[in-house]
Formats: C-alpha cells, structure tokens, sequence
C-alpha cells in the first residue's frame, strides 16, 4: 500500500513541476497548455462526478459567475475602446484579455484538476502540501546545478531563450544574467519569485507543525528565490510572519519556531556567504533591496523604484477612472509604467470594476478560511490570502501566475475538504501518501 500510496505522491509532484514552472523544453509553446488540455480531459473523463460536486459548492459557484461576468465586461470595454476610442492596436487588447483569460481558462482548471485527484484519490492535504514541495525541489535542483556549472547554467539558458523567445543570449542586458535566471522555467522574473517564494513558506508551515526535516527542505528552497526574485524572498518572510501572527493570536508560541529563527539566521549568512562566490550580483541586488526596504539604501533599487510617484499613477478622465480603459498602464504610450497589480487593474476595469474583481477574491477566501477545520489548514489559507493581496503591491496576482495556481489549490483543497471522502469512490481508504 505504501509504494501505491508513494507512486501517487512521484506521480502528483511531477505533474505540480510541470504545471508551476512550465520548463520551457518546446519551441515557441508553452507546455502549460497542454497540462491545461491535459486537466480538462482528465476530469471529462475520469471526474465528471467530482466536478459536478465542486461546482455545486457555493463559494466557487458564486466566484466562478462573478470571474466569467468581469472577463465578459473586459471583452466589451474592449470592442468599445477599440472602436471609439482606438487607443491601441487589435493586437494590444488581446494581450490584455488572454493574460486575464489564462487565468480563468489555464490556470484554475488545473487547480481543480489536481484537488479531485486528490479527493478521489486519498492524498490528504498534508500530502498534498509534501508534492507541492517537492515540486519546488525539483526546480531547486536545476538552480544549484546552475550554480555548481557556469557551462550548465549557459546551456540551461540557451535552450530557455531559444525555446521562449526564438532568440539568443543578446535578448536581454549582461546585468540580468548577472543578478538573475538561476532557474528552469518558462518565466524567470517576479512571478518565479512569486510561487517559489510561496513554496518556501509552505515549507516553513509544514515544518513548524509537522517535520522538523523541512527545515533542511526550507533552506534548500531559498536557494531560488535568493538568486532569482526579491519578490520571492518576501512571500517567504510572509510565511513566517503569516506563522507568529496566528500564534500570537491564539496566544500561544512554537518553541520549535522561535529556536529555528536563531538557526535559519546562521544558517542564511552562512548560505549567503556560499552564494556570493557563484552569484554576487544576485546577493548585492538582494542585500540592496532590503537596505531600499529599510530606508537605509539611497541608490536606485527596483523596490525604490516600485513605490516612486510614477508607478502609483491613476487614469487622468473620470469615465476611465471610475469604468476602466480596457488596457493597464502599461499600453497608455505615456511616460509612465506601473508594476503594481491594483493601479492596473483601475486601468483595465476602473475602480467599480476593482471593487468586484477583488471582492470575488475575498469572498472565495472568507469561504475557505470559515471551512478550514485544521490549523495547518487555517494557516495555509491565510498564507495564500496574504501573498495575493501583497504580491498585488508588486506585480499582476491575476494572469498566467504560477502563484496564483498555487493559491487556487490551496484554497480549493480547503473548500471541498480533500481530507474528507465525499463518496465511496470504490472503496478508497483515506490515507496520507
């Protein structure tokens, strides 16, 4: 039973790879498409049943109507703009719907895909949790192999921009490969960051309330984030702090936690030091993030960057203020640019449209956190809520995120309980694999 329950495990974990990371091992096509075609053809044929059942569940029925209906009022904001207004090219507007399309139609269908795997199959969320991390792992492994070899990482990267962007290494500036891509993915920049961050913290949670190993998993996983996206190691640090917060809440502390801190500490200045021998400019453009964090760094950083004037900048007509431009701001052909997810998304759908595309958000949240009935469970979903809303700060939360599939699963593990057999599916026991 064990090695049934342990091929289930290798077989969810590769499949957690695939669909987080994307490695870019076909030219000009992202292998997310055929993980999403993959989960749409598994769960028509092998979950109809269990799909049925989730739909029925009230808090994703609601999110899904109200997702579809905003992806509708985007769609016809569009056509509008484009005709009377013609602000961008044809092309330009489908940029913007399939980024905010991918996410509805590629990204939540493998979420589901996976918790009714989970559900029919006997894989707890403890288990579930482990192949998350394990999936991260797997990436943690080509980061240090990238670190080990400059050959590798050379070769690793040739087949990344030669697959992505049909081109060479001269696609970006020498100081990129300086301070980040020590990573095998189809996306090497924030949203790397995002879901390998997100994964750290996951492992941070499992370690504190389950197994001590997942310290040893912890720090291995920094690695990536570390060498790859500042973002990355602020949803780490979120998972900690997501940790104390519900400790201190429930008025009481992990002894476990607090002497790890200390360790994690020596641990970290220890790996920092390892690091800055293969990736310098990755260690000084983090040290020099956090400096800009703390107000003690005056030079230009991409945080300091981030909160300057120009990237808070709102729509300048009333119309488009309050119902959208049916673009960001990135494709206002202005001298502005704004990374942050909440002022383009008062770009794209105005701040009433906002107020709905964020409210579904909270509301599917609010539904799980009510129906989380473990702490680990408790704390996972906050984690989740706590990254979406902070990552929105530095990046767009809503596209073809590799966090935001992360988040989707979490939250919908919660929702339909895969702890709990809803069915007699066949006489499956529940165990943890």
């Amino acid at each position: 039973m064990k090695l049934y329950i342990s091929k289930k495990r290798i077989y969810l974990s590769i499949f957690l790879f695939f669909a987080i990371f994307c490695p870019p091992i076909i030219k000009n096509i992202n292998i997310l498409f055929f993980v999403t075609f993959y989960s749409f053809i598994a769960m028509m044929f092998n979950y109809r049943k269990e799909l049925h059942e989730f739909f029925r569940q009230k808090a994703v029925f609601i999110f899904n109507v109200t997702f579809f209906c905003i992806i509708i009022y985007i769609f016809c904001r569009m056509v509008y703009d484009f005709f009377l207004g013609s602000r961008l090219e044809l092309l330009g507007y489908v940029r913007h719907l399939y980024k905010i399309c991918g996410a509805f139609f590629l990204i939540q269908p493998i979420a589901v895909y996976i918790v009714l795997y989970c559900k029919k199959h006997a894989v707890g969320f403890k288990s579930l949790l482990k192949s998350i991390i394990l999936a991260g792992l797997i990436e943690a492994c080509f980061t240090i192999l990238m670190l080990i070899s400059t050959e590798i990482r050379m070769d690793l990267l040739e087949i990344y921009f030669k697959n992505v962007y049909d081109s060479d290494l001269s696609y970006y500036d020498s100081w990129v490969y300086n301070e980040r891509f020590y990573g095998f993915a189809n996306v090497l920049v924030d949203i790397f960051g995002f879901a390998t961050g997100m994964i750290c913290g996951l492992s941070w949670l499992y370690f504190v309330k389950f197994d001590f190993r997942f310290l040893l998993w912890f720090c291995v996983l920094m690695i990536v984030p570390v060498t790859n996206s500042v973002s990355g190691v602020v949803m780490a640090a979120l998972g900690v702090f997501v940790f104390f917060m519900i400790q201190i809440k429930n008025g009481k502390i992990s002894k476990r936690a607090v002497g790890s801190i200390g360790l994690i500490l020596v641990l970290g200045l220890i790996g920092l030091s390892f690091l800055y021998q293969n990736a310098a400019g990755s260690i000084e453009r983090l040290i020099g993030n956090i400096a800009a964090l703390m107000g003690s760094n005056d030079g230009i950083t991409s945080y300091k960057i981030l909160f300057s004037e120009r990237f808070w900048t709102l729509p300048f007509e009333k119309k488009d203020l309050l119902f959208g431009t049916g673009h960001s701001v990135f494709s206002t052909g202005l001298d502005i640019h704004s990374d942050v997810g909440y002022i383009n998304s008062i770009w794209l759908i105005g701040v009433v449209g906002s107020v709905f595309f964020y409210g579904m958000f909270i509301k599917l949240f609010k539904a799980a956190f009510t129906k989380s009935n473990m702490e680990i469970k408790r704390m996972c979903v906050m984690y989740a809520i706590v990254c979406f809303f902070v990552f929105e700060i530095k990046g767009i939360t809503v596209s073809i995120n590799p966090g935001l599939l992360i988040i989707f699963i979490l939250i919908y593990a919660v929702l339909i309980d895969v702890d709990i057999p809803e069915f007699n599916w066949k006489g499956t026991q529940r165990n943890e694999a």
